[in-house]
């Protein structure tokens, strides 16, 4: 799937559910997220299940992102800006 193609799915999903299920589902997903990583820690799920919610936490966050019509050149800059701060804290 292209990320147009991406976006426009998100786009009908938001006016599809409304906005206020997008923060839930939003929640939900990094709720199943921490859990699965708690149970890969232990052996009780395999590496797929957490890269699968991962993907569900990313696909909300997309949604947030265009929701909040978040520029992906202003995300880009405080992107590198958290890197470069985290960078400097190893050095």
């Amino acid at each position: 799937m292209t990320p147009k193609q991406k976006e426009d799915l998100i786009l009908k999903a938001i006016s599809y559910y409304g906005i206020q299920s997008q923060y839930d589902q939003f929640h939900e997903e990094v709720g199943e997220l921490m859990t699965k990583l708690n149970h890969f820690k232990r052996n009780r799920c395999s590496l797929e299940d957490v890269i699968e919610e991962i993907v569900d936490v990313e696909q909300m966050l997309n949604a947030i992102k265009l929701l909040h019509n978040i520029p992906e050149d202003l995300y880009q800059i405080i992107e590198d800006q958290k890197y470069n701060k985290l960078k400097q804290q190893m050095d």
